[in-house]
């Protein structure tokens, strides 16, 4: 159940508490909604069913200012913080909270979230307005080290029919830079990355202090040919800098392919897949970090798996993870304008899952549970 400020170090009790009470008191009935489900068993849920639809001021840039973000339609409070608008002038072409009809929402009815990648440069023809290019949120209580130690971030999503260049009929050309995913540790607020004493000891930009912080990991979106589409891995730490006398997000892995996560064949069959990510960042300068990814099928059958452990994903500030942004910028084939490129890189997504324990298999049981037969087209006796 999603708590505003809400230290997930010290949320047993309440859990507990949560667990105790509906077990005595509700079911799971028809009427409960598929939130209500999912916030019985996890501690941050976002199905955007219960959003009130909505789209963001397009002024350019990001935007903090809680009066401009999405909103629940009881009000009440969810961690969506910030979103970033294309900087175009261009006033929204529709809600980007919405129903967005059967293709492109999630069990083929109630809301999804449209993403709308940030092209630079700008491509002639682009659409614009259909979405955020980045879309984000805070799960701390306002201390750089509160948030998740091991963090599993779950969520459907589907690409629209054009993001991607094709090379032959079921083959991808390369695409430059197509930012996924980020997740972000030590922020005190969503666009404040540590204490302030911590913040005067990093380089003195916006991504070292306010977007991407010290030590935190980017997915990108890669294609290659034979209908590869995977996630591909920057991570960073803190690194000294002489220059400054200041430390530097500095990416020490860089391009790692996991081409065992293959997305390609739901793009070509138009279908959703769910990616369930997760990151333990370890313990302070030590070499025992982890990354998981796991790709699930419409039934919640695992079609992708990787791992690697042994690894420092902390360095100088023992910090926790707490902010996650979906999307950014989206570049050409030669990291330009290239007419080869789509003209919409649009894509969805639906049932955002945050805890620190694996998602998957849970949140396909409890949909089976609930609603049967059919999801988005799944004959669940198959």
């Amino acid at each position: 159940m999603w708590r505003q400020r809400g230290s997930y170090g010290t949320r047993i009790p309440v859990f507990l508490f949560a667990l105790i009470f509906f077990g005595l008191f509700s079911t799971a009935s028809a009427q409960e909604s598929w939130q209500a489900v999912l916030e019985r068993e996890f501690e941050v849920v976002e199905t955007f069913d219960e959003l009130k639809n909505w789209s963001g001021k397009y002024h350019g840039g990001y935007d903090y200012n809680q009066a401009n973000q999405a909103k629940r339609t009881d009000n009440a409070p969810i961690p969506w913080e910030y979103f970033y608008a294309d900087n175009s002038g261009v006033a929204p072409a529709a809600d980007w909270i919405a129903d967005h009809g059967p293709e492109y929402t999630w069990k083929g009815k109630g809301k999804s979230l449209c993403l709308n990648p940030i092209r630079v440069p700008k491509k002639t023809g682009f659409p614009l307005g259909y979405g955020p290019g980045k879309f984000g949120m805070y799960v701390g209580n306002g201390s750089p080290a509160s948030g998740f130690k091991k963090i599993h971030i779950f969520f459907m999503v589907k690409f629209g029919s054009n993001a991607f260049i094709l090379d032959g009929a079921e083959s991808f050309e390369w695409v430059g830079v197509f930012k996924f995913l980020h997740i972000g540790s030590g922020f005190r607020e969503a666009h404040q990355w540590g204490t302030e004493a911590e913040q005067q000891t990093v380089y003195n930009n916006a991504q070292n202090r306010y977007i991407y912080g010290q030590n935190g990991t980017l997915f990108n979106m890669a294609t290659e040919a034979g209908g590869l589409l995977f996630p591909k891995e920057e991570s960073a730490l803190s690194e000294y800098q002489t220059g400054c006398d200041c430390y530097r997000y500095a990416p020490y892995i860089k391009n790692r392919r996991w081409r065992e996560n293959n997305g390609g064949p739901f793009y070509f069959r138009n279908e959703w897949v769910a990616m369930e990510y997760m990151l333990d960042i370890g313990t302070l300068g030590n070499a025992d970090g982890k990354l998981e990814i796991w790709y699930y099928d419409r039934t919640g059958n695992v079609i992708g798996y990787s791992e690697v452990g042994g690894e420092i994903r902390k360095e100088r500030y023992d910090h926790r993870y707490n902010k996650i942004s979906w999307g950014g910028n989206r570049l050409g084939t030669a990291y330009a304008e290239d007419d080869a490129d789509p003209n919409d890189s649009r894509y969805y997504i639906d049932d955002i899952v945050i805890s620190g324990n694996r998602v998957g298999p849970k949140y396909f049981a409890l949909l089976k549970e609930r609603i049967s037969p059919k999801v988005s087209g799944v004959d669940w006796a198959d």
